[in-house]
């Protein structure tokens, strides 16, 4: 009886410590051969924010465009199929999914644009969720919304 319980103890521990060292592994590796880590005179490595701010700009401006062409199909199913309420809804939560990637990017770097976006697209996302879709509303949103969004992609 200890024999089994001092081998299912053994085992136990084995597993937990296989399953947290492999994540620490993957960790301390990346820390020291980096690329983006460069030494300073003796201190601290320091990160080449350049080459991260340049990805960002570049995901960010990616993330815009795919929330405008989102957008324009939205403006496409209201136009051609006003009366499909389910394309219309499904169309319209693509466009905060879309929304939803960049969001945290547009709000650290540039939250007066975040706040003046969020005000038309929040109503639109909520609008495009109701049962009975007011098309005047969605329509007028859509357009405030693109117009928004398309002013702050010159920013970028």
């Amino acid at each position: 009886m200890r024999k089994i319980l001092y081998l299912m103890l053994l085992t136990t521990l084995l597993l937990m410590t296989a399953a947290c060292s492999s994540g620490d592994e993957e960790k301390s590796n990346e820390g020291q051969n980096g690329p983006n880590m460069e030494d300073s005179e003796g201190g601290a490595p320091e990160e080449d924010t350049t080459q991260s701010d340049e990805t960002d700009t570049t995901d960010l401006t990616d993330g815009v465009d795919q929330v405008l062409v989102s957008l324009d199909e939205l403006k496409t199913v209201i136009t051609k199929s006003p009366d499909d309420n389910e394309k219309i809804k499904n169309t319209g939560i693509k466009v905060g999914e879309k929304w939803d990637e960049i969001e945290k990017m547009v709000e650290e770097k540039y939250p007066e644009d975040y706040e003046n976006i969020e005000e038309s697209l929040y109503p639109l996302k909520a609008e495009v969720k109701k049962d009975k879709l007011n098309m005047e509303r969605i329509n007028q949103l859509t357009s405030d919304t693109e117009k928004k969004v398309k002013e702050f992609k010159q920013k970028l």
